[in-house]
């Protein structure tokens, strides 16, 4: 029975973007590392690249951006091969947007939406999301892993 259930999910298709990847040729945010944001207990990490892709590499049950970063250096590989992780992101008068997908609730994957705010080239705002109100900052990272996928062409 399981394996008839887990069989159903292939005969649902992934919701497509809404809009289309665009190379990032603007100076409003940082790219030569990672924006997060912390909650009371976790740290969640987002890489921007300049060919509009967006990587987020994850939740970690840590607020010390050292030791996030070496756990994120020990699961990189299984980050870049998971579709959830990917999305794409576009820049305009000092508006950010972007969209990636989430893992199945039921069927395929379903995009979620964020839209905000540029506060300055490291620090942005989502106001539009599932969340109330998010910050996020910018901390360079000299190990950014590369936007290579097999999802976004």
């Amino acid at each position: 029975m399981l394996s008839f259930l887990w069989g159903c999910n292939l005969l649902f298709s992934d919701e497509e973007m809404s809009f289309d990847r665009i190379d990032y040729e603007g100076n409003e945010l940082r790219l030569d590392g990672y924006y997060y944001r912390q909650g009371k207990d976790y740290t969640l990490v987002h890489f921007f690249y300049q060919n509009g892709i967006i990587l987020s590499a994850n939740s970690y049950r840590n607020l010390d951006l050292d030791i996030v970063e070496k756990q994120l250096l020990e699961i990189y590989y299984q980050i870049v091969k998971e579709k959830p992780n990917w999305g794409i992101f576009k820049i305009a008068n000092n508006q950010i947007e972007y969209e990636q997908w989430e893992a199945p609730n039921e069927g395929g994957l379903s995009i979620s939406h964020s839209k905000g705010y540029i506060e300055n080239d490291t620090t942005f705002h989502i106001k539009e999301t599932y969340l109330d109100h998010e910050v996020w900052h910018f901390r360079k990272f000299d190990h950014k892993p590369d936007s290579t996928n097999n999802f976004i062409k």
